[in-house]
Order: structure tokens, then C-alpha cells, then sequence
């Protein structure tokens, strides 16, 4: 990524602890698999850096064993596709019902690749400090992580002299036959199909991966260069296939963007998109007030969540989908501080020195922080 990438100072997202998941504990997901109820599309060059660690690689050669790896990496066939889309539908994303990342050890929920985990895994958090700031800069981020992948990709394998346009070619023509690309019991890939798109690497497979990883590692200061300059290879027909293959009911959970093709957008636009987001992110008005839609009353105790957290957060914040409404966007709770500090706008207020160093923040470790936590969650909003 652009060496300024490197230099922002990133959100902590204290809320999202995956080794004491708030999903499984109060929201019914799968003890281990959590939101990793999902098809990753891991790049083949960060499973060939994978194949260098002992864990890891027997990670990578599990993949390769169910028959989960194309020259792209580690693709999720339309099958797997579509089994996610039932998980939405259902409303069962997180119970691991249908979708169950294979790279999950299922004794502990730990990753086994997670040192080299892709840009989705990467920069998604379910719960955000800067409530929707902080989810727009993570999406703007990840689009552009997981872009560069695609290309860098592509890339490492075109180095290696494999006709990239001639596999996409071959996938494109896997659209009238898509149903049987997939094994009906596992969904994995058929090793029909990976024969056919692998081509004359067929059997070189993690051979080829450790290949792209040494090329991605021996020009590691210039892969923001390549990717920009590389102009990224899509399956057109192939995808559109994928959309006509969901079944009716489950059509309405696809991408809008899935369903529309077209030029990407480029990697200069997409870190435009960053930077703005970013620019958001730590911004604080200069007067602020209590939003109408937050309410804060004492901690109820009258759930799992609340009894647990009722020693330390004996306040709760709920934030209503209109002013006057009834129904609660979210809540969370706070401290005895954190609540002190947002009552001190319940009229407006100037946001200077005075303020900041005054009684209501005197327990609040960083207030600058916490403001803009605040107005990234709509608690706070700039004063009229």
C-alpha cells in the first residue's frame, strides 16, 4: 500500500474481540466459526508465503486436499456462493449452518492462516468505535486492499509465464455448465474442473503458489507501483452465470455492484475513496450537542449482555432510528466517565481546551478520542 496508508493512526475497534467474540456470546453465532461463516478469496501469492510456516501450511495443503485452490488461490465455487446467500436469507450468517471457513482450527477458532489472512478478513470488524465513520473508512480500505490482491495476483502469475487471459477465457466458458463444476457433496471444486482451468500447471500447484510468493516478496517496495499499472482480468460471462445460477429467493441478498460489469475502478480513485474516509474519521466539530436520538438511562441488568457488563458499565446508551422513535438502532454500555462526558453536551458546546480539560473529561483517558468515537456513532452531533 502508499507508505501514507502505513502512517494512519487506525481505529483500536476495542468492541470487536474475536478470542472473546460478542457475536457468540450474545448474538447466537457459532462459538468458533463466528463471522467466519464465509468463503474467503485468499490471493495465491499469500498462500505461497503461507507454505512457509509449519501451521500454515498444512493449512494451504488442506485446501489443495478438498480441492479448493485455482491459479487465483483459494476461490469459493458458485455452489459455496450460493450456500452464503442461503445463510443471509435465512438470517443464519454467523451460526456456521451452511458456510464454514475451512482454514478455522476447530479445537481452539483460531485462523491457521491467519498471519496471512486476505484484505476482507483483514479490515472487517463487527463492531466499529466510530460507528459508521469507522465502518466507511474499513470498507473504502478493504475494496482497495482486496483490488490490489486481484491484480498482484494476476500479476505474479503473468510473470511466471501462465497465459492469464487464456484462464479467464476457460472460465468464461465454464458459464452454461456451472452446476457441475462443484462436487455436490462438498462443493469444492471437481477435480475436472481444476484440471481444466489449471491447465499445463496442473499438478504444480503449490509449486506455483510458493513461486508467486517469492515474486510478490522480491518486490515488495513496488507493489503498489504494479498493481496500479496492471490492468485487472474478469470473467464476465462467467460471473454473470454465477447470478442467473442463485436460486429465486435468494437473489435479493446478491451485490448490486455483482450485478453490474464494468471497468474497475482504479487504484488511485480507490485510494481517494480512502482518504477521505480517513479525513472523517478523526475529525471533531468545532460545537457539538447531544443527538436527540441517543438515550441514556441506568444500566437495566435485564439481559445476558447488561448483567454482564452491569460491575463497570452501570449506564446504557441506545440510539433510536428517529427522534420520538421506539425502535432502537443499537446500544451499548458505558461507564460512569463516558456518561459524564456526553451529558456535558446536552446543550451545545464549544469544543476547546477549557472543555476537554475540564471536570466531565478528567477520567477520560484521550478526549479527542472519544469525541470523534462519539460523532462517528451519530451519539454526538454538530451543534446548530
Amino acid at each position: 500500500m502508499p507508505q501514507e496508508v502505513h502512517q494512519y493512526r487506525l481505529p483500536a475497534e476495542g468492541q470487536s474481540t474475536c478470542a472473546d467474540c460478542p457475536q457468540a456470546k450474545y448474538e447466537g453465532y457459532d462459538k468458533l466459526y463466528r463471522c467466519c461463516s464465509y468463503h474467503p478469496a485468499v490471493p495465491n501469492f499469500l498462500l505461497g508465503l503461507a507454505l512457509k510456516d509449519k501451521v500454515a501450511r498444512a493449512a494451504v495443503e488442506n485446501l489443495y486436499y478438498l480441492g479448493g485452490l485455482v491459479p487465483e488461490g483459494f476461490l469459493r465455487t458458485p455452489h459455496q456462493w450460493i450456500d452464503y446467500l442461503a445463510d443471509l436469507s435465512d438470517d443464519k450468517f454467523g451460526e456456521a449452518k451452511r458456510v464454514r471457513c475451512p482454514n478455522i482450527n476447530e479445537t481452539n477458532g483460531f485462523c491457521n492462516i491467519y498471519a496471512f489472512r486476505n484484505g476482507v478478513c483483514s479490515t472487517f470488524f463487527c463492531l466499529n468505535d466510530n460507528g459508521d465513520f469507522g465502518a466507511k473508512f474499513w470498507e473504502s480500505l478493504q475494496e482497495m486492499v482486496s483490488q490490489m490482491e486481484f491484480a498482484l495476483s494476476q500479476w505474479a502469475l503473468d510473470q511466471l509465464g501462465f497465459n492469464v487471459k487464456a484462464y479467464f477465457s476457460r472460465l468464461d466458458k465454464l458459464a452454461p455448465k456451472l452446476k457441475d463444476v462443484a462436487d455436490p457433496t462438498t462443493h469444492f471444486w471437481t477435480e475436472k474442473t481444476r484440471k481444466y482451468l489449471w491447465g499445463r500447471l496442473y499438478g504444480k500447484e503449490l509449486q506455483t503458489f510458493r513461486d508467486c510468493g517469492e515474486l510478490i516478496s522480491e518486490n515488495r517496495n513496488r507493489l503498489w507501483e504494479i498493481a496500479a499499472g496492471w490492468t485487472i482480468i474478469d470473467a464476465d460471462r462467467y460471473d454473470k452465470a454465477m447470478n442467473k445460477m442463485v436460486p429465486k429467493e435468494y437473489q435479493h441478498e446478491i451485490d448490486p455492484d455483482d450485478l453490474e460489469p464494468g471497468e474497475n475502478m482504479s487504484m488511485q480513485e480507490l485510494l481517494a475513496d480512502v482518504r477521505r474516509y480517513y479525513r472523517r474519521l478523526w475529525k471533531v466539530p468545532g460545537a457539538l450537542e447531544l443527538s436527540p436520538r441517543a438515550r441514556i438511562t441506568k444500566n437495566p441488568a435485564d439481559c445476558k449482555e447488561s448483567r454482564d457488563k452491569a460491575s463497570d458499565r452501570p449506564y446504557m446508551l441506545e440510539f433510536y432510528s428517529r427522534r420520538g422513535g421506539t425502535s432502537v438502532e443499537w446500544r451499548e454500555y458505558l461507564t460512569k466517565a463516558q456518561v459524564d462526558a456526553l451529558r456535558a453536551f446536552r446543550t451545545p458546546r464549544q469544543v476547546n481546551e477549557k472543555l476537554l480539560r475540564s471536570r466531565a473529561f478528567s477520567t477520560i483517558s484521550d478526549p479527542s478520542t472519544f469525541l470523534a468515537e462519539a460523532v462517528g456513532k451519530r451519539v454526538l452531533q454538530p451543534a446548530h
